[in-house]
């Protein structure tokens, strides 16, 4: 389960939003523009995103999970789909923070 989405402009924290919860969360990543929650279930997982009070559901696919879910600044994320014990592995970017995702040449 995946706690709130709080934000604080120097006093208290507010909740600002709570992601969806299909499966289990196995990352999430907080920029300026959006947090992301990367999550599994059964055969399918799921990247969300939210900015504000709604979530969107930009990537779904089938297969092997997603994990290592991480933004290296504002508008670039990776995360690893697969690996050690599945049929493979690979690496999805986005470039507009999670808006959408291509895999990356490995």
């Amino acid at each position: 389960m995946i706690a709130s989405v709080r934000k604080s402009d120097g006093g208290p924290f507010k909740t600002v939003s709570v992601p969806p919860r299909e499966g289990i969360t196995t990352g999430f990543a907080v920029s300026p523009e959006a947090p992301l929650v990367a999550a599994t279930g059964r055969d399918w997982s799921f990247v969300h995103r939210g900015s504000g009070e709604k979530w969107s559901t930009p990537l779904t696919l089938g297969g092997p999970p997603f994990e290592d879910l991480a933004f290296s600044d504002a508008r670039h994320a990776t995360f690893v789909r697969g690996g050690p014990g599945q049929e493979f592995a690979e690496v999805y970017r986005t470039d507009d923070a999670g808006l959408s995702w291509k895999p990356l040449k490995v």
